[in-house]
């Protein structure tokens, strides 16, 4: 609990300090949090983050009493935080979270398999996993910025709790929409909380209806929240430090969630380019130099896993897509375009026909959107909400952040996912795009709706009120209601209701429950040989175990990696064991030991027989004059 004060204090004092809402300075916080977990994770030290928040806290504090500040002025922005819109919505959705997520536990098989059992990985290791010792060798690259947050929030209560992965996972995305809500201006107060209630609400709502938000804990929905969230503050008409701050590290943050997001990072600070050249001002070596973050870490974390020797599979279909045939490939694979092209027009982007018995709601298909985001330029056009300037170019760059992403989706299908497609099979598609281009439908669409909500409003200086209130006083209150009105009819009748309500509270279900406890039950015993003999290891987190089983089934190996992180397992899948491929296998990989499975038929169970090897046993690799040797182990 140290860390969540100590951070909730940086919060506050940074707000004040950057004369900034609380809502616009927690996501900046969650983000420098990310960053310095990232770095702090290559020394195996994460324990040590309440020692650098502690210095943190003593810089800020040595800094304000420079500026003469008194505990009174913090006392009285933190009263005046508390009435504040944003802080309603804060405190709104941190309870809609709360009492839905109470009860959730791991259920998706990608929780299983690698996101929950990497932060289990990073809580016993106190940092990344080195050479040759990957809980899962096969997402070796896989950038770990939501795993560490993810650890933040497990390190705060001190120990495992499956809970407490999903309130982080959705407090952690969720902040990056709030600033949305810093100064909604109703004047009476009642009507305000309720107006901040629904926004709170919608806002979630149409994260988890296109983006597939609330079912797991993969990184793609955050990014597309991030970058929302990134789009938004460039449109901020402030320019500070805070400014450029902010910016750096929302770039950074997307990146460290999955290994395309330096796409969107720096899609991002070229919009952040074009609306300062749309605007007519001068470039300054600050504006580039939000960049130089972004591009270390980028570069360090590459650097990193190629020292380390850490690839995705879907890292080496992309390298493997460049060698040569690709052309007769694409010839072959041609259904696929078909297929993209169906989705594009005609499919909803949420997919909802795949997960709900009814499909009552809006569902958009993407072209849909596409005339959302006319429809929401045109207004802004009319009402002269923003320069022509700005507007044509957040226009074009949407157009070509789109275009050029949904290009780089579908040579991604062709070449890296295209065994997952066929004729028939077209919703997957629909499932992946809406995985995978998040950030393009949802960033923008925020984009848009923050410059009605906010565009062209004095925000004045937090310290005194009463400058926001006079001055708006002196605005046309009828056009800021139709702008008002304009943005919760749309936000209202973009999401799948039933689809929000299946992801926000349907998992608590007493058959899904039951049907959930009974898989993981029964996995529990079918890899009980194997969880069991590991424990006969000495020294788990430095050593790596080949698991060899014929039974290729992706159930299996996600509760396998679940029960067994930290420990490094390679799970290989072979009908037949020859020792030359087995031992030169072994070798390849550095395993320290390896374990047969009780999968194969009683022919090939009678052949390791007569090698020495028995199934369902442990054993223990060791080569001499180059020979491998096995010894079994609890035996």
């Amino acid at each position: 609990m140290i860390s969540l004060v100590q951070f909730s204090l940086l919060v506050i004092l940074g707000g004040y300090l950057f004369d900034r809402y609380i809502v616009e300075v927690l996501p900046v916080g969650f983000s420098a949090l990310i960053l310095i977990l990232y770095i702090l994770a290559f020394f195996q030290q994460l324990q040590m983050i309440e020692v650098v928040l502690l210095v943190s806290l003593l810089a800020m504090g040595i800094i304000l009493k420079r500026k003469q500040t008194t505990t009174h002025d913090i006392a009285r922005y933190v009263k005046d935080q508390l009435k504040s819109p944003g802080t309603y919505c804060l405190f709104i959705l941190f309870l809609i979270l709360s009492v839905s997520l109470m009860h959730r536990r791991v259920q998706e098989l990608d929780d299983y398999k690698y996101w929950a059992a990497a932060v289990k990985s990073l809580l016993a290791r106190g940092g990344y996993e080195t050479t040759n010792h990957l809980f899962i060798v096969s997402y070796g690259d896989y950038p770990q910025g939501l795993p560490l947050i993810l650890w933040w929030f497990e390190h705060i209560l001190g120990s495992w709790h499956e809970n407490i992965l999903y309130m982080g996972f959705m407090y952690f995305a969720m902040s990056f929409l709030l600033p949305m809500t810093r100064n909604i201006w109703i004047e009476n107060r009642i009507i305000r909380i309720c107006f901040c209630t629904v926004v709170s609400f919608l806002l979630y709502a149409i994260s988890t209806s296109y983006t597939r938000f609330g079912i797991s804990l993969e990184p793609d929905r955050v990014m597309a929240l991030i970058y929302a969230g990134a789009l938004t503050s460039i449109v901020d008409d402030k320019e500070d430090v805070f400014t450029y701050v902010r910016l750096s590290l929302y770039m950074t943050a997307v990146i460290l969630m999955k290994s395309i997001g330096f796409v969107w990072a720096f899609a991002a600070f070229f919009l952040y380019l074009a609306l300062r050249k749309a605007k007519k001002k001068r470039f300054t070596k600050w504006d580039f130099a939000v960049a130089v973050v972004p591009l270390i870490v980028l570069v360090s974390w590459n650097v990193f896993c190629l020292y380390t020797k850490r690839r995705a599979y879907l890292t080496q279909n992309m390298f493997d897509a460049f060698q040569g045939g690709w052309l007769r490939e694409l010839q072959s694979r041609s259904f696929i375009i078909r297929i993209f092209l169906r989705n594009l027009f005609v499919e909803p982007l949420n997919c909802a026909s795949t997960v709900l018995k009814t499909t009552f709601g809006i569902n958009l298909s993407p072209v849909g959107f596409l005339a959302v985001y006319a429809v929401l330029a045109i207004f802004i056009g009319i009402k002269k909400i923003c320069s022509s300037a700005e507007l044509k170019t957040m226009v074009i760059y949407s157009f070509l952040t789109g275009f050029f992403y949904h290009i780089i989706l579908l040579w991604g299908y062709l070449f890296m996912f295209y065994n997952e497609f066929s004729e028939i099979k077209y919703l997957h598609m629909q499932n992946l795009t809406s995985h995978y281009a998040g950030p393009f439908y949802i960033g923008t669409l925020i984009l848009f709706l923050e410059i009605i909500l906010n565009k062209g409003k004095p925000e004045g200086c937090l310290k005194s009120r009463e400058c926001d209130r006079d001055t708006l006083k002196k605005k046309n209150k009828k056009a800021w209601i139709t702008r008002y009105v304009f943005f919760a009819v749309i936000m209202a009748a973009l999401p799948n209701y039933p689809l929000t309500y299946r992801y926000l509270a349907e998992y608590q279900k007493p058959e899904i429950e039951k049907s959930n406890l009974e898989a993981r039950s029964k996995y529990t015993e079918i890899l009980a040989p194997f969880t069991d003999a590991v424990k006969n290891i000495p020294d788990q987190l430095n050593s790596q175990v080949c698991f060899l089983t014929t039974a290729n089934n992706g159930i299996l190996r996600s509760y396998l990696h679940y029960f067994t992180s930290p420990l490094s397992v390679l799970d290989i899948y072979t009908d037949e064991i020859e020792m030359d491929d087995l031992a030169e296998q072994l070798m390849i990989a550095g395993s320290d030991y390896f374990f047969i499975f009780d999968s194969f038929d009683q022919t090939q169970t009678e052949k390791l027989r007569n090698l020495g090897l028995h199934v369902n046993t442990l054993y223990q690799v060791d080569w001499t004059d180059g020979k491998m040797c096995f010894i079994a182990l609890g035996t």
